[in-house]
């Protein structure tokens, strides 16, 4: 438990010191005049300047089959202030020894952010449930990650542990201390896991091609210009995409390097028949992206993704034919920068301490190999 802890804390470093490092990806504008190109990239430049915003969206994704309908819904608002971008990207590449993690959990402890979940599916999905709502309520302040566990009592009351208020945990000094104990020997062990997610450079080199990138990717611009938000809308042929041979290598080069990680192989058939499965499920679908820009600040108004899964093929493989035919995806957000509260900390939160967690984990571990 204690070693498996370790390696997974090791990938969400490598997660989150990506997500904190500073870094500009290309800006795609395809056949957009100079103008809107440029407006793309300042707004790009301006979104990843940003240190403070909030947010309000929303998911709604809609299951259809057998003559049913279920629609599902995610809605929910957030904020953070005091992002700071770590100057580089932690790097675990070479992991004969580690990284200095001091910055990025300097970049934590001076992060806030909230946010609120509320997921809900129809009430005869939720027959067995106490009811077809959820709320998830969470914040990070000071490194330190809050969960309210008021809205989840529907769900937790019949159980061992009575949850009230709100209950805390400090994320950043459990890192710290559990980054403390990792060993060479959990080093190597870590390097033989992630040779199953590696993607080597030379692969990925070709999708970065514009060429190759407006084969299947396409965007406009969409509004006539008179207003203060500019609009744009950007196509993904997944279908085109997922076809082609230089994808399809790549997706088979990483399903024999998960199995050879894992002391298996992949067959030519067995990866050409789940090449197959996939076209089918990618068939005739796309993804739409829109954005809006404010013009004057270059920061994102909002944007939309909408994208359907057209399943009705791989359930025609299956005798029974059933299952879910159409999956429908479209997801909102809406941004906002100015007068914005403060995020601090629930008062009377119960904090577990992190020392706590660790000897847990460790006596569970004791006790698996003891039995």
């Amino acid at each position: 438990m204690r070693k498996g802890l370790l390696l997974i804390l090791l990938v969400l470093l490598t997660v989150s010191g990506a997500a904190l490092a500073q870094d500009t990806p290309p800006v795609f504008c395809g056949d957009l005049s100079e103008a809107d190109c440029a407006l793309l990239e300042q707004s790009q430049t301006a979104m990843m300047g940003l240190t403070t915003a909030a947010a309000d969206f929303n998911v709604d994704v809609l299951i259809e089959g057998d003559g049913q309908s279920i629609p599902i819904t995610l809605a929910g608002s957030g904020a953070f202030s005091g992002f700071d971008r770590m100057d580089r990207e932690l790097d675990l590449g070479d992991m004969t020894e580690l990284p200095d993690i001091t910055p990025m959990l300097e970049a934590l402890r001076g992060f806030s952010g909230d946010l609120a979940l509320t997921l809900t599916v129809p009430e005869d999905l939720a027959e067995d449930m106490p009811t077809n709502s959820v709320t998830l309520e969470l914040l990070l302040v000071d490194g330190i990650g809050y969960i309210n566990f008021e809205p989840l009592k529907p769900f937790t009351q019949d159980g061992d542990m009575e949850l009230d208020g709100w209950g805390g945990l400090d994320i950043a000094s459990l890192i710290e201390e559990v980054y403390k104990q990792i060993t060479p020997e959990m080093l190597a062990d870590f390097g033989q896991s992630g040779e199953m997610f590696a993607v080597p450079v030379e692969s990925m080199a070709q999708f970065e091609d514009p060429a190759f990138i407006e084969q299947y990717i396409s965007i406009t611009r969409t509004d006539d210009g008179s207003g203060a938000t500019a609009t744009f809308e950007t196509t993904v042929d997944l279908a085109g995409l997922m076809k082609d041979p230089a994808m399809q290598d790549l997706i088979r080069e990483q399903m024999v390097a998960q199995a050879e990680a894992q002391g298996d192989d992949v067959s030519d058939s067995e990866a050409q028949m789940a090449l197959g499965m996939m076209g089918m499920v990618f068939e005739d679908s796309s993804i739409v992206f829109t954005e809006e820009i404010d013009t004057s600040s270059a920061l994102l108004a909002g944007a939309n993704m909408s994208m359907t899964f057209d399943l009705s093929n791989l359930a025609e493989m299956d005798d029974s034919n059933s299952g879910p035919a159409v999956i429908s995806v479209n997801a909102s957000v809406s941004y906002t920068y100015d007068d914005l509260p403060a995020i601090v900390a629930p008062e009377d939160a119960s904090i577990l301490p992190y020392e706590m967690l660790i000897g847990m984990l460790i006596g569970m571990n004791m006790d698996q190999q003891s039995s």
